[in-house]
Formats: structure tokens, C-alpha cells, sequence
């Protein structure tokens, strides 16, 4: 008894091996979540000597790069099922990520699969346009998909904070990776170069061998993988400073939201669409406030981060969210309704549904909970993610095939009597749509051969022509929106073919049309001027000449519409002898070339 100050007592013996045991079942956990680093490199030499395979194929020309379907499909599997197992397995998991992993193998490999065989064309190299569509979507696809499958895997519950968790940290993971193995790239690039200058060519003639190169590369890629996952912590980290600076911006794109929308009933939509981009700035800023809102509420727990007065500003901006949706909706539809579909316009309607239905869940959270909106945000992000996923990688299969419907709406237009087959966009048809496009062309060939002029514009359609960096494919009827500078007239039809034969319309102008005998024989002439809000982008006099009409491009001076309009109150008079200058009040134009 007189010696028992030298032992502890149990009250504290017993705390110091319940905090042991603690950390050691952590720790253990900790190395169970962890990937042996063998396995990655494993995975990561794999998938470099696979990609290389391909490489290969396509340089010799050899199976299975002779068949594009199989080409692009065995390329996206190489691509992204390595590249989820890199960011998901470890010891334990490596059942149900079978599971998750073979299902989403499947379906990207017949995303793959069908788009290699609708893209191949004979002796035609792979499509741009299609291999942009297919490429983003199925990134978008993939990224989304495999927020789920890292879920399954490690058997979590199916919750939107953790799914947000994933796909920060899936991002950052993969952009660093990235990053590291560019600067592997670096090193081996000084390496080489230094070396080169004693002489010594070994080092640069090795590391930029193909069969070199592009393992190297994808195993430093999978290496940092797995570093950067073991460094989950300081990876959540950046994400909170990420967070942090987003949950400073959405006030402000909150009050950009509400303040725009209040100005609509004063300025109207006209401005809007005559910037020629209105419905893709009404998208950005749906989709600005949408992800704003997720990176700041990621789950319906705790107050709110804000003051009250801002809390209900921002419930303000996500009840506005339906009505851009509508207003996007509107833009769109204008195009579809004039010129119908394209591949373009299909995607750009699925970003559309996407958002619409985003911003529809939102606002009805608001509009039913009020400030305690956030406890649908989970609901809303988790089903919703799955509509992401399908509508990414839909079109890419026989289901949804965009490329399709893009051919049955333009030749339907050509059935109803709006276009007809030699004002028909072959060019986009054929170096669009794939091998629908190709083989749409040559039925029409077969179907036509009587016409030589019609065959002739199929075999060789013009491609479409650029002015000042804008598409010259007009969208909608300049002469439906056209306006005068005094009373209306007819503008003949004869002068709308010399008008549109020298690419001048375009759907982000307006027309001014003025009516003037320029030439002095007392025929009408016409003046046509195209222009925005702000300037003027061209203007022309389509006059008759000897039998026909012929069309002369004036350079106003000073080129503003301010100045056009303005001008307008004088007289309109020509500069003799014909018509080298034309003045309207204070204003010159002044020729800047025949046609």
C-alpha cells in the first residue's frame, strides 16, 4: 500500500486503451481505403500499353484500326474504365466495384461501338463535329456515372453531400494527376535536351519513342492517382477554400439574376436576341447560379450561411430560374421552328432540359418549404444526377441518335415546301451527320440523276462562309424583320436572291431598307443595310443595269447605327455618276468594292 502512488490508477489506464484501440481502427480503416500502390501501377502500365496498342493499330493500319467501330469503342474503354478503377478501388471493395464498374463499362462501350460505326465513312477521316459531341458527352457521362459507382462500391448511403464530396475531390484528384504527368513530360523533355548538347542522343531518341512514351506517362498519371488519394484531406481542403470563395459570388450572381430579370418588361427581349448569343447567356447564367447553389447548400443540415436578407435574395434568384428557363426556351424554339434541327440544336435543348429541370426542383423547394428549402436540394441533386448521366450518353447510342433526327427534320422541311432540294444545306449533311449524311446523299444522287445541276451541287456542295469571324448560315428571314425609312414597299424577289447571293444574312442583323433610283433610268433601286443595335455591319445598293440586278457594297461613314438613324431625317441623294457615293443626310457611304 505505501508504494501504490507508483502505479496509475485504472481511471485513467482504461480512457489511454479505449483512445489506443480508437486510433488503431481508424488507422486500420485508413490503409483498408487504400489501393496497394502495386495495384495502381499495375493498372496504370495496363492501360499505357493498351492505349499504345491502339496507337499502333492506327500507325501500321492494322485491326482494329481499320474498323472504325471497333477503334473508338476499345478506345473509350481503354480511356475510362482504368481511369474509374484508379479512382475507386482498394482492398475491399473490389466486388461491388465489379458490379458498378461492368454495368458502366457496357454502356460506354456501346456509346463507343455505335458512334465508330455511325461516323465511319468510306476513305473519309473521322468527322470533327462528331468527335467534339461525342468526346464532351462522354466525359460529362462518365464524370457523373462514377460518383455513383465510387458510392457503391464503398457501400455508402446514397447521399448528396457525399456524391458533392466525390466529384470535388474525382476533379481535383484527376486535374493534378494530369498536372504531375505533364510535368513528367517536362523532366524527360529537359533530360533529353540536355544530354543532346554534349552529344549524347540516347536519352532523346528513347523517351520519345511511342512504345516509351505513352506508358510512362499513364503510369506516372495512375502513381499520382494514388498519391493524391491518400491525400483525401488536404484535397477536402482545397475544396473548403474553393467553397469558400464560390460562397462570396453567389450573393452577387444572385442580384445579377433578379436585376435582369426585372429589366425585362422595360427593354424587352428584342435586344437580347439581336446579340446573336442571348439564349447561350441565359444558359451560363442558369448554370452559374445552379452550381453556385450546390457548391454553398450541399446538404438540407445546419443554418443558413448567409444573413436573412440575403437568404431570401438568393430564394429570390432560384424562384427566377424557371422563368430564363422559359426565356432560354423561346430562344431556342425560334430556331428550331425556322431552320429545324441540328446536332447542335439537340444538344444545346438537352443542356436545356437539364437546367430547366434543375431550376424547377429548386424554385419548388422554395416555393414549398421557403427558407427551409434546402431539405429538397439531396432529393432534387441525387435523382436528378441520373437523369445527367442518361441524357449525356443517350444520344450516343441508337436510342436518341441526334444525327437522325438532325437529317428527318431538314428533309422534312423540303417535304412541307419551306426549302427546296437546291436550297437544301448538303454541305452540313454530308461533314455533320456521318454515315447517315453520306448515304441520305447518295440516295438522293440515284433519285436524281436527270438533274446534273442538283448532282453536281451533292457531289460538291460549297461549305459555308465566314464574315468577321460570324457564321454566314442564316437562321432566320432578314426580310420578315426588315424595316423602312418611310413608308412600307414591296422589296422584289429578284433583289432578295441579289441580296442573299453574296452571304450577306445574317440572324444577329436587322435590316433598314430604303428605295432610291441610283442609276437615274427611273427604275427603283434598292439600299440595304444590315445592322446590330450599336453598328452597322454592311450595306449595299442592289440596282438594275442592263436587264439584271447587280449589287455594290458602301463602307458608311461613320459606321454607327446612333449616326444611321439620325441621318435618316435628311435626304437621301446619290453622288453622281452612278453609284460611288451615296449620301443619306449627314452621312456617307462610300463604295468598297463590285460584285
Amino acid at each position: 500500500p505505501h508504494q501504490s502512488h507508483l502505479y496509475p490508477p485504472l481511471s485513467t489506464v482504461f480512457p489511454l486503451i479505449t483512445r489506443c484501440k480508437q486510433h488503431c481502427t481508424q488507422y486500420h480503416a485508413s490503409m483498408e481505403a487504400r489501393a496497394p500502390l502495386a495495384w495502381m501501377i499495375g493498372i496504370a502500365s495496363a492501360q499505357g500499353f493498351a492505349l499504345y496498342g491502339l496507337y499502333r493499330s492506327i500507325e501500321i493500319d492494322v485491326w482494329p484500326a481499320t474498323s472504325r467501330t471497333w477503334l473508338v469503342g476499345l478506345l473509350v474503354l481503354a480511356i475510362f474504365v482504368p481511369l474509374v478503377t484508379l479512382l475507386t478501388v482498394t482492398r475491399t471493395n473490389l466486388t461491388r466495384l465489379m458490379q458498378g464498374l461492368g454495368l458502366l463499362s457496357a454502356i460506354i462501350a456501346l456509346c463507343g461501338f455505335y458512334t465508330g460505326w455511325a461516323a465511319t465513312l468510306p476513305e473519309e477521316p473521322f468527322q470533327s463535329s462528331i468527335a467534339t459531341f461525342f468526346s464532351l458527352s462522354i466525359v460529362v457521362g462518365v464524370f457523373h456515372a462514377s460518383l455513383y459507382v465510387q458510392r457503391h462500391a464503398n457501400n455508402e448511403p446514397l447521399d448528396y453531400s457525399l456524391l458533392f464530396t466525390y466529384s470535388w475531390r474525382t476533379f481535383l484528384t484527376v486535374a493534378l494527376s494530369v498536372g504531375f504527368a505533364g510535368g513528367v513530360c517536362l523532366v524527360l523533355a529537359l533530360w533529353a535536351a540536355l544530354f543532346s548538347t554534349v552529344g549524347v542522343d540516347l536519352f532523346a531518341d528513347l523517351f520519345w519513342n511511342d512504345w516509351f512514351l505513352i506508358p510512362v506517362l499513364t503510369t506516372a498519371f495512375g502513381l499520382a492517382v494514388s498519391i493524391f488519394r491518400n491525400l483525401s484531406q488536404v484535397i477536402d481542403s482545397v475544396t473548403r477554400l474553393l467553397e469558400g470563395l464560390i460562397r462570396l459570388l453567389l450573393p452577387l450572381i444572385a442580384t445579377v439574376a433578379v436585376m435582369f430579370l426585372a429589366t425585362m418588361p422595360f427593354v424587352g427581349l428584342k435586344p437580347l436576341w439581336n446579340t446573336g448569343n442571348g439564349t447561350a447567356l441565359l444558359m451560363a447564367l442558369t448554370a452559374s447560379s445552379l452550381f453556385f447553389v450546390n457548391a454553398v447548400y450541399q446538404s438540407s443540415a445546419g443554418a443558413s450561411p448567409y444573413p436573412k436578407a440575403v437568404s431570401l435574395l438568393i430564394m429570390l434568384a432560384l424562384l427566377s430560374l424557371p422563368l430564363y428557363s422559359a426565356l432560354s426556351f423561346y430562344g431556342l424554339w425560334l430556331r428550331v421552328d425556322a431552320y429545324g434541327w441540328t446536332v447542335g440544336r439537340c444538344w444545346a435543348m438537352v443542356i436545356w432540359l437539364i437546367l430547366a429541370l434543375f431550376s424547377i426542383g429548386y424554385a419548388a423547394g422554395v416555393v414549398i418549404h421557403r427558407l427551409n428549402w434546402p431539405v429538397m436540394l439531396s432529393k432534387t441533386n441525387v435523382y436528378l444526377g441520373w437523369g445527367v448521366v442518361l441524357l449525356a450518353l443517350l444520344p450516343n447510342t441508337p436510342v436518341l441518335d441526334f444525327r437522325s433526327i438532325s437529317l428527318s427534320s431538314q428533309v422534312a422541311r423540303v417535304a412541307q415546301g419551306e426549302i427546296s432540294w437546291s436550297e437544301f444545306d448538303f454541305y452540313y449533311t454530308q461533314h455533320h451527320l456521318g454515315r447517315i449524311g453520306y448515304q441520305h446523299a447518295e440516295e438522293l444522287k440515284l433519285k436524281f440523276s436527270n438533274d446534273e445541276d442538283l448532282v453536281k451541287l451533292i457531289e460538291d456542295p460549297p461549305p459555308p462562309v465566314y464574315r468577321a469571324g460570324v457564321p454566314n448560315i442564316p437562321k432566320e428571314n432578314i426580310f420578315a424583320r426588315v424595316h423602312f425609312s418611310g413608308p412600307n414597299f414591296p422589296i422584289p424577289e429578284e433583289v432578295k436572291r441579289a441580296y442573299r447571293s453574296h452571304g450577306l444574312e445574317m440572324d444577329h442583323l436587322d435590316l433598314l431598307a430604303l428605295k432610291v433610283d441610283v442609276t437615274r433610268d427611273e427604275i427603283d433601286d434598292f439600299v440595304l443595310i444590315g445592322h446590330t443595335q450599336d453598328s452597322i455591319d454592311h450595306s449595299v445598293v442592289v440596282y438594275a443595269l442592263d436587264g439584271s440586278w447587280h449589287v455594290t457594297e458602301l463602307t458608311p461613314v461613320p459606321a454607327t447605327t446612333k449616326n444611321l438613324l439620325k441621318s435618316l431625317k435628311g435626304k437621301v441623294r446619290v453622288a453622281p455618276p452612278t453609284v460611288d457615293e451615296l449620301s443619306i443626310g449627314d452621312m456617307r457611304f462610300l463604295q468598297s468594292h463590285k460584285r
